[in-house]
């Protein structure tokens, strides 16, 4: 944001549960809803929305609901409402997420913070620790943040996306990391995307 605050105007906000966004306990509030309500709040008709992972998952749900709002996406490794996602029973990944689900059970966040950072930041495939330094410092603090939060309440039904990307038609960039988990399937998410008439994917 600090190289394209000069040139552009850059808003960004943490989705309930995450960061340091205040918010009261809901039953089907809707992320796509929140988006917009931040959009209307600033005075923006019309954004290009980067996101990525499950605000990835956000940014198409917009695109698709509020075309009008949308003038592009950058998707980093997004998430796809009602995409066919393999159920996983063996190998790097089924291992973690084994071992995740029995330091959510035991109720040991430290534990599952690490877990995830060896999923989401170092991958499945790779050594742990593969990334280290701020980074990683950082992850540890956002990801901690956001599993102790309060639960914000059950979401809000939202159509499945995946059959209908085709509908999206502003400019998409999508960016998949090789080392990432096969939990979000991304060599899938790349090929459906094609089904957009205006979408590129980088790997």
């Amino acid at each position: 944001m600090k190289r394209l605050a000069p040139r552009h105007r850059c808003i960004a906000y943490d989705m309930r549960g995450y960061g340091e966004t205040q918010y009261e306990h809901e039953d089907r509030w809707s992320p796509v809803a929140d988006a917009v309500a931040v959009l209307d709040a600033a005075g923006v008709g019309e954004a290009v929305v980067v996101a990525s992972s499950m605000g990835g998952q956000t940014a198409i749900d917009l695109a698709l609901g509020h075309p009008d709002t949308v003038a592009g996406l950058a998707l980093i490794g997004p998430a796809i409402r009602g995409a066919p996602y393999p159920e996983l029973v063996d190998g790097p990944t089924a291992e973690l997420n084994s071992k995740i689900e029995a330091a959510e059970a035991a109720g040991d966040i430290a534990e599952v913070n690490r877990l995830e950072a060896r999923m989401w930041l170092d991958g499945p495939t790779a050594d742990e620790g593969r990334v280290i330094g701020p980074a990683r410092d950082l992850f540890l603090e956002m990801n901690g943040t956001a599993l102790r939060a309060e639960n914000p309440g059950k979401q809000a039904e939202i159509p499945a996306a995946w059959p209908r990307l085709g509908e999206i038609t502003v400019p998409t960039l999508i960016m998949i990391g090789r080392l990432g988990s096969r939990r979000h399937s991304g060599d899938q998410r790349a090929r459906r995307h094609d089904d957009s008439p205006c979408s590129t994917a980088l790997a």
